[in-house]
This record gives C-alpha cells, structure tokens and sequence, in this order.
C-alpha cells in the first residue's frame, strides 16, 4: 500500500507543515509518492509525526534536513491475501466417471 492515505506533519524552525501521500496518475504518467519538504535555512527537522491510514502515529526526533528518509510501519489491520487455488485443485475436478464417451 506504500502508505497511501498517511498524513506527514514536520516542524523545522518553528513552523509545521504537512503533506499526504497519495496516488495519483493521469494518461501516461504518474506522481511519486515520495514526499518533499521545503525547510528553507533550516538545517534539520526537530519532529516529523506520521499519521499512518490505520490510526497510529510515529514521532520521530532529530531528523537532518538535506536527505531522504524512510519511515516504515507494520499495519494493524489485518492484510488479506490475494485469493488462491490449492494445487492440483483443478485437476481434482475430472474424473473418469464425468468424461463424455467413457
């Protein structure tokens, strides 16, 4: 889900400002969801809060300015799989018995 929905709040110099990261695309091209911050003459971020889509929020302290940085986190909602059949589960489905002309 590369954070879609997360709500990013940094505060450099006194000042906060926040972004979302999103997903968004038109004919033949698409944004990054990489997120960036003007800081001006600061030289690093005193806090970066991430609002995260499931509710939790991280705080995170000290953050240099002039760099990227990559914030993770594991979901707390439950992630479903992509549906699958079990092996083999379509040749189980014949058998001599249903075959034409047996």
């Amino acid at each position: 889900t590369r954070a879609i929905g997360a709500r990013v709040y940094i505060t450099a110099d006194g000042r906060t400002r926040m972004a979302t990261v999103g997903a968004t695309s038109s004919y033949l091209s698409q944004n990054q969801m990489m997120l960036h911050f003007g800081l001006g003459e600061a030289k690093n971020v005193e806090t970066v809060r991430i609002v995260w889509p499931d509710g939790q929020e991280d705080t995170h302290t000290g953050v240099s300015a002039d760099r990227r940085v990559r914030f993770t986190h594991a979901p707390t909602y439950p992630i479903r799989p992509a549906a699958r059949s079990a092996p083999g589960a379509a040749a189980e489905t014949t058998s001599a018995d249903s075959q034409p002309g047996s």
